[in-house]
């Protein structure tokens, strides 16, 4: 039988036709074991494939998405044939853009001459270009940047690009009108005028257009049906709150605090007009419903959902005992319609986003649903609730009066942060049989439609997840909710933990809109957006940066900066500073060019002020300067704190100054003075009185020495013993611990232990090597340096020469679309590896050699010679990279 990990890479070269990947995936796999009798058996899966496949292209051709329903269904037939079919086809279907970025569908998609090659990728981006005309306003910055790149390519395109952005304004044009058609509730034939007026104007008539403007003018109905909901409402009481109703504060009257729900989603609960009746419907999808839920497969996973009806909602009966799993998929897509048509609400949770405790946590879950129904529901009046949730297990009928129990603790908890609302609610619960509710079945079809991939399409064009599906922790979202109803601005901790979400940039997600209302409120508080910036400077010197939330935490303190804040020259030092540091650990060099006289200036001002903040600044230009190569200029930055009383400074600053010096020794292969500037920084930090940060530092510059030793000549005779300190394990432990792990706080461990087997790669390490080699089924990846050199010396561990090609290509991948300095250099540096064994990446690699050599004018002569003589005669891929690569950049 066929390893999982040779399976998957042996499909996708039978999917891409590519007969000497073929060829040397068969003879690794006969190599590990397996026969040709199972070789065969995966020719013929491949032959049930193919038809696939053609069809996916003529998708793709046709203009359709992966959102279309066309290929929902092929999605489905392929799902039956099994992975990778899925993926594969969904990345044919993708736009030009995704798949030149992700470069994976090769030989069967590339036609044998490059003039075949470039009309395919010329009608791509006129594809591109007529769909982002035709979002009006919203696409002009990509259609600029599409016809830039077109025109650069195919410069006798410019006609048919005009072409395609008159009929993608024509189609956008459409759509609108369509919309307004529905708001003012005229019928379907006059959109059926409308879209016979399109064709004429643009010459087509395809099915997928037509539903998109029919879509359009559904949207519009459903607007103009809830305006009237609305209206009603308003004529029954004065009180009732409008289209975006505000949830009532602590106090009787309305809150002051006004939160902007409307443009998350119409089937959000705080969207709709509050009602004096509530029901509320709940189902679960998934079957593990414990802690183990993180670890489990995306359909595997434990979630509830539950869909809030109001009073004033007509929602139709479906039949007795509805199940989703056994309807058509026109017949769940019908009940998904309904929903999104009708003024009622979804909101969903995952039990994983609970927190783990031991044991089942499904009926946790259905608590936690109803805490934060409780806090978003539209409440101006006296309301009663329903709670009708579909038994499960031992959670019977007859266990309802549990339920009517749990009812009154989650309006208890809720009478602790706003007393006011949980006395205006009235809850009751009970378990239901799913025949015993013609609603029921409409919970059943969103939990199905969250926890299935067979009608995932209807689930991306509902637009209900992070808007009304929730993957976030709910305790956190209810504090944080709790907080801006109680016209308190959230702690510090609370910030952070929204703006740590993924979806925290996705325009109609809650977490964005609880955000954006933060921000509002900092906009015009200086003293809370300074609060919020302590709090990101405290993230920065913490030693443990997480670049992707230092990244959200940035843009947005950017974004909301207050026009009054005036910085002081101490506060611009330190704002530009921790900007730096940002840019620093992603390799950017483009700031410290910008703002270098800026530094220098305010420096020599601040000094007798706050040394340490100056020399932390050092620090930091010290970094970048080495980013970009330019290690004198950096030297020259932090050598003049050395000859200073460690008091100015402080002592933790004055052994970063030591650390430093250490990597830029090593930096210029200076490994002795690397040594000893290290161990004298090490003696500095283990005398500090903060033992977190003393760890922090010490393990940093430990690894700067490991590397500097193992890079001497000869290596030390106690250079494991340092190692295995480092690492705080033996060789032993690291190779078994290190290969089945992804801990982003050990991937420099990860690495450095890596660099150390290839490098010295002594005959007792064999036994080492081969442990972690032993391991490689499961093997994991991350995402960030440094992990693309993790995967290089994965790399070169392999002795079969397809499995090194097919690591260092996983590794060129992971940093390919680097835009600075460093990175830039290891993806130049990499990319020239694989040259070696594939003559074919000449022009790749000649490309990115002069990009590198452009952008890095401090490389140096030795170093830009050997990555243009690697172009002519190309050395093994350790040599390029020791050439090319100083320290710790390799």
């Amino acid at each position: 039988m066929i390893t999982k990990f040779l399976l998957k890479q042996y499909r996708y070269a039978l999917l891409s036709k590519e007969e000497e990947r073929i060829a040397e995936f068969e003879q690794i796999i006969l190599a590990d074991g397996s026969t040709r009798e199972d070789i065969e058996a995966e020719k013929s899966w491949a032959q049930r494939a193919y038809p696939l496949i053609d069809e996916a292209i003529k998708l793709r051709d046709q203009g359709y998405f992966t959102e279309s329903l066309e290929f929902d269904e092929l999605e489905q037939r392929a799902n039956k044939i099994g992975e990778p079919l899925p993926a594969f086809l969904k990345t044919i279907v993708q736009s030009a853009a995704k798949v030149e970025t992700k470069n994976t569908i090769q030989t069967n998609l590339k036609p044998a001459n490059k003039s075949v090659q470039s009309n395919r990728t010329k009608k791509f981006l006129l594809a591109e270009i007529r769909q982002k005309a035709s979002w009006g306003k919203n696409g002009k910055a990509q259609v600029k940047s599409l016809l830039e790149e077109l025109t650069e390519r195919f410069p006798s395109a410019v006609k048919d690009a005009e072409r395609c952005m008159e009929i993608g304004r024509a189609i956008g044009q459409a759509k609108d009108e369509a919309s307004k058609l529905g708001q003012a509730g005229k019928a379907k034939a006059d959109v059926n005028k409308l879209y016979e007026k399109l064709t004429e104007e643009i010459g087509e008539n395809n099915s997928y257009l037509k539903s998109q403007i029919m879509d359009m003018y559904k949207r519009g109905k459903a607007m103009r049906d809830r305006s009237i909901v609305n209206e009603e409402m308003k004529q029954q009481s004065s009180n009732i709150i409008n289209i975006a109703p505000v949830i009532l504060d602590l106090d009787m009257s309305t809150s002051n605090r006004t939160l902007e729900y409307s443009r998350i989603h119409p089937n959000f609960l705080p969207v709709l007009p509050p009602a004096k009746k509530w029901t509320i419907l709940v189902d679960d999808t998934g079957k593990v419903f414990s802690k183990e839920a993180q670890n489990s497969r995306n359909k595997t996973r434990g979630r509830l959902v539950g869909v809030i009806v109001p009073d004033y909602c007509e929602l139709s009966d479906l039949k007795v005992g509805f199940h989703a799993v056994d309807e058509p998929f026109e017949t769940v897509k019908d009940v998904v319609q309904k929903i999104l048509q009708s003024p009622c609400g979804v909101l969903g949770i995952s039990v994983d986003a609970i927190h783990a405790l031991d044991g089942e946590l499904w009926y946790v879950g259905v608590e936690t649903l109803l805490d934060m129904i409780l806090r978003l529901l539209p409440v101006d009046q006296k309301t009663s609730v329903e709670v009708l949730v579909e038994q499960r297990e031992d959670y019977t009928t007859d266990f309802s009066t549990l339920l009517s129990t749990s009812c009154s603790i989650c309006l208890n908890r809720l009478s602790r942060s706003n007393p006011y609302r949980a006395e205006q609610i009235s809850l009751t619960g009970k378990f239901i049989k799913k025949k015993d509710h013609l609603w029921n079945g409409y919970a059943d079809t969103v939990a199905f439609c969250w926890g299935g991939s067979s009608v995932s399409g209807l689930l991306n064009q509902s637009n209900w997840i992070n808007s009304c599906l929730l993957d976030f922790e709910p305790h956190k979202l209810c504090r944080a909710v709790d907080s801006l109803l109680r016209e308190a601005s959230l702690s510090s901790q609370e910030w952070n933990d929204l703006i740590s979400r993924p979806d925290a940039d996705q325009s109609n997600s809650l977490v964005k809109v609880l955000l954006d209302n933060q921000g509002k409120e900092a906009e015009n508080n200086p003293e809370l957006w300074n609060r919020y910036l302590d709090h990101v400077q405290k993230h920065l010197y913490s030693k443990a940066i997480d670049m992707r939330k230092l990244e959200k935490q940035i843009a947005w303190l950017k974004s909301y900066k207050p026009d009054e804040v005036t910085f002081s020259p101490r506060m611009r030092l330190l704002w530009l500073t921790t900007q730096l540091a940002q840019a620093n650990h992603l390799g950017k060099t483009d700031m410290i060019s910008a703002y270098q006289k800026e530094f220098e200036d305010l420096c020599t001002l601040i000094y007798p002020e706050d040394a340490p903040l100056t020399c932390l600044t050092c620090l930091n230009v010290a970094v970048a300067y080495m980013n970009d190569f330019n290690f004198k200029t950096a030297y020259d930055v932090v050598k003049k704190w050395i000859a200073k009383d460690e008091a100015i400074p402080g002592r933790q600053y004055y052994g970063q100054v030591l650390s430093t010096i250490g990597q830029l020794n090593a930096f210029i292969g200076n490994q002795e003075k690397a040594v000893e500037a290290c161990c004298a920084a090490i003696d500095k930090f283990e005398k500090l009185t903060n033992a977190s940060e003393m760890v922090k530092d010490i393990n940093q510059t430990s690894s700067f020495k490991v590397i500097a030793m193992m890079d001497s000549d000869p290596v030390p005779d106690n250079m494991t013993t340092e190692l295995e300190k480092y690492l705080g394990r033996t060789l032993e432990e690291a190779a078994d611990q290190f290969a089945v792990s992804a801990n982003e706080k050990e991937f420099y461990m990860h690495h450095i232990f890596l660099r150390y087997l290839v490098h010295v790669n002594t005959p007792e390490l064999k036994p080492i090597i081969e442990k972690y080699l032993s391991h490689k089924t499961e093997w994991k990846t991350g995402q960030f340096h440094p992990w693309e050199m993790i995967l290089f010396y994965r790399a070169l561990l392999q002795t079969d020469v397809a499995a090194r090609k097919a690591y260092l290509d996983q590794a060129y991948k992971q940093v390919a679309q680097a835009d600075d300095g460093t990175l830039k250099a290891i993806a130049c540096v990499i990319l020239g590896s694989l040259y070696y064994y594939d003559s074919s990446r000449k022009e790749e690699l000649a490309e990115l050699t002069q990009k590198v050599i452009n952008m890095l004018p401090y490389l140096g002569e030795a170093r830009v010679t050997a990555l243009k003589n690697q172009l002519e005669t190309p050395v093994e891929p350790m040599a390029i990279a020791k050439a090319v690569l100083p320290f710790n950049f390799r």
